[in-house]
C-alpha cells in the first residue's frame, strides 16, 4: 500500500525546556560573633563561585539590614549577588540552608515558603542583589546551627537562562481519503456483477440488484418482495419511461447523486429533469424528487414556467409550485407568461390551477402598483422583459424586497489556511517567576504562509492579573497584504489521556494588518484551572493552538429566485438500517458463539477478501454459519458497521485513548479483510493517541501489518529524548526487545538519524519581539 500524505490541516509541535544550571556553595563562618556589631550596612561576603557561567557570591548581614529598619522583628538577612558585569537577563533561585553542626545535615531556612526560593528576573547592570534569607535572630543564632561560634550556610543556587525552544516540526498525521462507498456502488451497477433482477425499458435491458433497490425505494420493495414471480429469469417490463431516464434513476438509487449534475442543470436538460422528477415520484425516491425540483426552480423561464407549474401541481411538488407562481407574479413578466403556449395549454387542461395562480398573481400585481406609485419620479417604471429567470429578477427592479420575491445572497468564508501547533512545556515551574509581560515562547511555525509564535504568560499580561495565565498568538515578520482574519482556539491536553479540550469558551477573532495589530489574545484562565491535574503533570504542560487564517468573506451577488433546499445524501443511514434490520440477509457468521447476519452483496462490494470467500458460494437457507476465528464479536460488529456505513460506530467516543486496544484489533481486522480506508482510519486514531506506554506496542503492530506511516509516527515520537526514558521502561518496549529485536534495531537507527537533524530555535530577532 502506498504511503498517504499528511492531513490537510497540518499539525506542528515545538518543545520548550528550562535552560538551568545548579550548584551548591558552602559558606563556613568561623568566629561569627566577631562579624557582628559593624553596622547595619556591613556584610560578610563569601568567596566567588561560578554557576551557569556567571560569578556569584552570598552576602550575609549579621546586623539588621538597613532596608529592614521598619520591621518589628530583629532579623538576619542574606543576599545572592551577581558579580559578573554586563550580560543579558538571567533568573536565579537561591535556597539558603543552615547546617546542623552536630549531624552535618542541612535544612532549608524557609521550608514553608517555597515561592521565596524563586527570584524575579534581574539585569546585572542594574540590580545585582536579590534577597534570599530573612530569619529571626533568635532562631538563626541558636543551636544546633551556631555552635562554638561557628555557623555554616549552604546556598543552593539555580541559574535560569532563556529556555531552549526546539524548532517547530511536523507532527506525523495520517491522511484518510474520503469515503469511496458511492464509487463502489456505482461500479457495482456498472459491472452488473451479482445482479439478480433485470428490467426491460423500451427494449433495453438493465441488470440490477434487488437488495439495493428494495433498500432505496419502497415502491421497488413492494414490487420485488411481493408474491413469487413465475419466472425469475424474465425481465420486468417498465412502461411509460425512456431508457435514459431509467438509467439515470438507477444511477441515483445506487450513488445518491445524479451523473454530471452540472450538465443536467442547464436549460437544455429541463425536459430530462421533468421526466426524472416523474420517475422519482413514481418510485418514491424523495431526495431525487427534491433535487429535480431544485434544478427546475433555478431554470424557470417565461417559456417553461407554465409547463413546470402544471408538472408541480400534478406530482404534489408544493415548493416548486410556489416558485412558479412567484416567478409569474413579477409585474413585467406577467404579460409574457400569459402569452406563452404553455399558459394557453394550462388554461385548457387545468383551469382551476390557472384560476389559483391568477388569484395570487393579481394580489401581487396590486401590491406592485402600490409600490410603483410610491417610487421616485425619476425612476424608470418600464423595464425590458427577458426570457431568463435571472434577467426576470433584474427586470423586477433593484435587489430589494418586492411583492412575491425573496432575495438571497450567500456569504462564504475564504479560508487561506489552518493548522494546529502543539506547544509542549517541560519544567513549567522553572519558567514561572519571570514577571508580568515575560512570555514562554514556542518555536516559530507557519500557517497560511505566515510565521507565528505562541506566547504563554505564566505571570499575567495586559488585562490579566497575577492570578491569571494568558496566551497570545503573535505574527512574526511583516503584516500580510491583503489583510487577513485570524482565529485561534487554545486547548489544554489531558496528560493522562492525551485528549485536548477547551478549558473555557474563549475564542476571539482579530484583524491582522499593519504594525498596530500583530497579536491575538486567545486565552485568559485563572491559574487554579490550568496549574492543576490533569493538565499539569510532572511539571509538564501541553497546549494546542488551533489557528485559522481567513481573508474577507466572499459574498455572492444578490439573486431573486426561490430556492429549494435538498437534504444531504442518506444512503449510508439506509445501509445502517439494513444491517440493523437483517432484512434480506443471506449469510450468517459465527464469532465466538455470537451470530451476525449480513448481505453477501454488500460484503463482496466492500471487501475483496469477502468477495473471494463468498462469491460462488450458493448457500441454502439452513446451512451452518461461517465461523470467524481469532476475532472478538465487538470487533467484528464494528467491522460490519464500517463496511455498511463507511464510518466508525459512535465516532467521537471511538477515537478516545481508552479505546486504543479496540482500535488495534479493528486495524488487524481491516488488514485481514482488505478494508483499506478503515485500516487508514485506525492508523490515524492510533497516531493521535501515541504515548510512552503504548508507542512500542503500536510500533510492533505497524510493522506487522505494513502500516508505514504509523511506523514512522512511532519512531518520530520515540526520537524525543525526554520521552525515550519512559518508553524504555514500558512493558511494550520490553516485549519488542524480546520478540522483534530487528524492528527495534531499525527504529533505533532511524531515531539516530532524526536526532542528528538540526533542531534550531526560532529566529531570535523575531521571537524576542514578542
Amino acid at each position: 500500500m502506498k504511503r498517504h500524505q499528511m492531513e490537510l490541516v497540518p499539525r506542528t509541535v515545538s518543545t520548550v525546556v528550562p535552560n538551568t544550571a545548579e550548584a551548591t556553595h558552602v559558606f563556613d563562618i568561623v568566629g561569627y560573633s566577631q562579624m557582628k556589631g559593624r553596622g547595619r550596612e556591613e556584610h560578610v561576603t563569601s568567596g566567588t563561585f561560578v554557576v551557569g557561567g556567571l560569578h556569584w557570591a552570598i552576602l550575609l548581614f549579621p546586623d539588621t539590614h538597613v532596608i529592614l529598619l521598619d520591621d518589628e522583628e530583629d532579623n538576619v538577612t542574606a543576599f545572592l549577588e551577581l558579580q559578573s558585569q554586563g550580560g543579558g537577563k538571567v533568573r536565579a533561585c537561591c535556597d539558603v540552608r543552615l547546617v546542623d553542626q552536630t549531624t552535618g545535615l542541612a535544612s532549608s531556612a524557609a521550608p514553608a515558603q517555597p515561592d521565596a526560593k524563586t527570584f524575579k528576573v534581574f539585569n546585572a547592570d542594574e540590580s545585582n542583589r536579590v534577597s534570599c534569607l530573612k530569619m529571626k535572630r533568635t532562631e538563626f543564632e541558636a543551636p544546633p546551627y551556631l555552635v562554638d561560634d561557628r555557623i555554616t550556610l549552604e546556598g543552593v543556587v539555580t541559574v535560569k537562562k532563556e529556555p531552549r525552544v526546539s524548532r517547530a516540526r511536523p507532527v506525523p498525521r495520517i491522511k484518510v481519503p474520503p469515503s469511496n462507498m458511492m464509487q463502489q456502488l456505482g461500479d457495482l451497477l456498472e459491472s452488473k456483477e451479482g445482479a439478480d433482477v433485470v428490467f426491460d425499458v423500451a427494449g433495453e435491458t438493465f441488470p440490477a440488484h434487488k437488495l439495493v433497490l428494495v433498500m432505496r425505494s419502497p415502491v421497488f420493495k413492494a414490487e420485488l418482495c411481493g408474491p413469487m414471480r413465475e419466472s425469475e429469469t424474465e425481465p420486468i417490463s417498465i412502461v411509460d419511461m425512456q431508457p435514459v431516464v431509467f438509467k439515470a434513476l438507477l444511477q441515483f438509487i445506487y450513488t445518491d447523486w445524479l451523473p454530471s449534475i452540472r450538465d443536467l442543470e442547464g436549460d437544455d436538460n429541463s425536459e430530462m429533469i421533468r421526466h426524472l422528477l416523474v420517475a422519482a415520484d413514481r418510485y418514491a425516491v424523495d431526495r431525487l424528487k427534491l433535487l429535480c425540483q431544485s434544478i427546475l426552480c433555478k431554470n424557470l423561464r417565461v417559456g417553461n414556467v407554465a409547463t413546470t407549474l402544471a408538472l408541480a401541481d400534478q406530482h404534489h411538488c408544493g415548493m416548486l409550485k410556489d416558485a412558479c407562481i412567484e416567478f409569474m407574479s413579477c409585474p413585467n413578466m406577467l404579460d409574457d407568461v400569459v402569452a406563452s403556449q404553455g399558459f394557453v395549454d394550462l388554461e385548457n387542461t387545468a383551469p382551476s390551477l390557472v384560476a389559483e395562480a391568477k388569484e395570487k398573481m393579481g394580489r401581487f400585481k396590486k401590491m406592485s402598483r402600490m409600490t410603483k406609485s410610491n417610487a421616485p419620479e425619476d425612476e424608470p417604471n418600464k423595464m425590458p422583459s427577458s426570457s431568463s429567470s435571472a434577467a426576470a429578477a433584474a427586470a423586477c427592479g433593484p435587489p430589494e424586497f418586492t411583492p412575491g420575491w425573496k432575495t438571497v445572497s450567500t456569504c462564504a468564508p475564504d479560508v487561506v489556511g489552518e493548522g494546529v501547533h502543539v506547544f509542549d512545556i517541560f519544567g513549567y515551574s522553572d519558567h514561572k517567576g519571570m514577571g508580568a509581560h515575560e512570555p514562554i515562547r514556542s518555536g516559530a511555525f507557519s500557517v497560511a504562509g505566515l510565521d507565528w509564535v505562541a506566547c504563554l504568560y505564566a505571570d499575567g499580561y495586559g488585562v490579566a492579573g497575577i492570578d491569571d495565565v494568558s496566551a497570545y498568538l503573535r505574527l512574526l515578520g511583516n503584516a500580510p497584504t491583503p489583510r487577513v482574519w485570524v482565529s485561534c482556539e487554545v486547548k489544554l491536553v489531558d496528560q493522562r489521556t492525551g485528549v485536548a479540550s477547551t478549558p473555557q469558551p474563549f475564542l476571539r477573532y482579530a484583524l491582522v494588518f499593519g504594525d498596530k495589530c500583530k497579536a491575538l489574545h486567545c486565552m485568559m484562565i485563572p491559574r487554579g484551572q490550568i496549574e492543576v491535574e490533569p493538565y499539569l503533570v510532572d511539571d509538564r504542560l501541553t497546549m494546542e493552538f488551533h489557528v485559522v487564517v481567513r481573508r474577507d468573506p466572499r459574498v455572492s451577488r444578490t439573486a431573486r429566485f426561490p430556492r429549494i433546499l435538498v437534504p444531504p445524501p442518506d444512503i449510508k443511514r439506509q445501509f445502517a438500517n439494513l444491517l440493523q434490520s437483517k432484512e434480506g440477509a443471506d449469510v450468517t457468521f459465527d464469532v465466538a458463539g455470537e451470530p451476525f447476519s449480513a448481505h453477501k452483496l454488500v460484503l463482496a462490494m466492500r471487501s475483496p477478501v469477502f468477495k473471494a470467500e463468498l462469491c460462488g458460494l450458493l448457500r441454502e437457507p439452513g446451512t451452518q454459519p461461517i465461523a470467524i476465528v481469532d476475532m472478538q464479536p465487538a470487533v467484528f460488529r464494528a467491522l460490519l458497521h464500517f463496511i455498511y456505513t463507511d464510518q466508525f460506530p459512535a465516532t467521537r467516543g471511538f477515537e478516545r485513548r481508552d479505546n486504543c486496544e479496540m482500535i488495534r484489533h479493528l486495524l488487524v481486522a481491516a488488514d485481514r479483510y482488505a478494508v483499506d480506508r478503515l485500516k487508514l482510519l485506525c492508523q490515524g486514531v492510533l497516531c493521535k493517541n501515541l504515548n510512552v506506554h503504548n508507542v512500542a506496542t503500536t510500533l510492533a503492530l505497524a510493522d506487522q501489518h505494513q502500516c508505514d506511516n504509523l511506523k514512522d509516527a512511532c519512531i518520530e515520537f520515540m526520537s524525543c529524548s525526554k520521552k525515550m526514558k519512559g518508553v524504555a521502561a514500558s512493558k511494550g518496549y520490553e516485549d519488542l526487545q524480546r520478540m522483534a529485536p530487528s524492528v527495534l534495531a531499525d527504529a533505533v537507527a532511524q531515531m539516530s538519524k532524526l536526532n542528528k537533524m538540526p533542531r534550531g530555535s526560532a529566529p531570535q530577532d523575531e521571537s524576542k519581539s514578542c
